[in-house]
């Protein structure tokens, strides 16, 4: 089914009217695209979070004073001494901490605008920072990861991008700031008041679930995981719809990493010929795109989890047994909608810069390649077969050829 809501500017201005309107009348916050002073606190704020993949982080420790400056000579991040804060993932998943800086530094805003979809009643109020010069004509609008998924996480890219490119930054629903937490429901059985007094009992557990609603909330979270990847390209269109009311002659760049790129892809296979020319978009770049999304999920957790240690495989067979008896079910159905094997062929002669690891675990460079060749003309896509990196934490582990390829890729288009 096509979203048409992008197809001509008056369309585009009625829907965001209605939708400032039906956020007032029914007491949400109020919708303004100028917002800069909202003061949320992002999923994942701590001030000292795990260091997931250490490898990639030769300096471990951030000081806390230590910011990143406003520009950086290339030359200078192949030498051992360079310790730009923008390339240190522990210092990007203090989420709060880098909003700030991108505000304060780099000069992004913070903006708020809405997905795409059919009914104005259904959309989701997603979160974003922008960052935009009056004398640019382009604007790269990057999508982020699964997990974390905050788009602050995706502030390196401002090193990797020509400075003469605007960018935009915004967390997918249930992610960061944006609307609907996919975890949300479990924190909030963890929150319940006096359960053991009022309701809980060891002799009467199911009165206790269906008092506290954690029969509902366990739903919901199944719903979410089950439902992954079939609504999230509308997102990606509403981000979109944004820049062309506001910022009409500026040319629109995508940029997806992991899952955002998984959505990007979807988000133009629902785009005819036609509207990607009159929403001006004129190429994407996609880093560890998936193919699949319960391959990709089974694959991920194999590598992070399985022959790690008695606990860490319990944990993934765990897992495994969640997935098949509870999720399953859902994805499977859902396969035909989100799979992107198949769809493909209509991006043909698209411009495109796809990277992907060699020794990617989660996606197999195979897959990859598979979708790749449903695509008959390729004259404006460009391959790239990343070495001795990981999924998909390229922009750190290759930032030198990185930034050579996506420049390149940017001049040309």
């Amino acid at each position: 089914m096509k979203i048409n809501i992008i197809s001509t500017p008056n369309r585009r201005s009625l829907t965001c009217l209605a939708f400032i309107f039906f956020c007032n009348i029914n007491g949400q916050p109020e919708f303004d695209y100028n917002l800069c002073n909202t003061d949320l606190e992002p999923h994942f704020t701590g001030q000292n979070p795990l260091d997931y993949d250490q490898e990639y982080n030769p300096h471990k420790d951030v000081l806390p004073d230590e910011r990143p400056e406003l520009r950086c000579e290339i030359e200078n991040w192949e030498t051992e001494n360079y310790t730009d804060p923008l390339f240190k993932p522990r210092y990007l998943k203090q989420s709060k901490r880098v909003n700030q800086d991108l505000q304060e530094i780099f000069g992004f805003e913070k903006i708020t605008f809405c997905s795409v979809e059919q009914s104005i009643k259904n959309a989701y109020i997603l979160k974003g920072l922008i960052q935009i010069n009056p004398n640019n004509k382009k604007i790269i609008i990057c999508a982020g990861g699964f997990l974390p998924g905050n788009k602050e996480g995706l502030a390196v890219l401002r090193r990797h991008f020509p400075e003469d490119h605007d960018m935009l930054l915004f967390d997918f629903r249930h992610r960061g700031e944006s609307g609907g937490k996919l975890m949300e429901p479990l924190f909030k059985i963890k929150k319940i008041s006096g359960f053991i007094s009022n309701t809980m009992s060891l002799a009467n557990p199911i009165n206790w679930c269906y008092r506290t609603g954690a029969i509902k909330d366990a739903q919901n979270i199944i719903d979410h995981i089950g439902n992954y990847g079939v609504e999230e390209y509308k997102d990606v269109l509403g981000a979109i719809n944004y820049v062309n009311i506001f910022y009409p002659k500026k040319e629109i760049i995508l940029f997806g990493l992991c899952s955002g790129a998984f959505h990007s892809v979807h988000a133009l296979l629902h785009l005819s010929e036609k509207e990607m020319s009159n929403c001006n978009i004129k190429g994407a770049i996609f880093d560890s795109l998936w193919g699949n999304i319960e391959e990709t999920g089974i694959h991920a957790a194999q590598a992070e989890l399985l022959n790690k240690g008695f606990i860490s495989t319990s944990l993934y067979y765990s897992l495994q047994f969640l997935n098949w008896s509870i999720v399953h079910e859902k994805l499977e159905k859902n396969k035909s909608t989100t799979s992107l094997f198949g769809k493909m062929q209509k991006l043909n002669n698209f411009p495109m810069l796809i990277m992907h690891c060699v020794e990617d675990t989660y996606t197999p460079i195979d897959q990859i390649k598979q979708l790749l060749s449903e695509i008959e003309d390729q004259s404006n896509i460009t391959f790239w077969e990343i070495t001795n990196s990981r999924h998909p934490y390229n922009q750190f582990k290759q930032k030198y050829e990185y930034v050579k390829h996506v420049r390149k890729f940017l001049k040309n288009i």
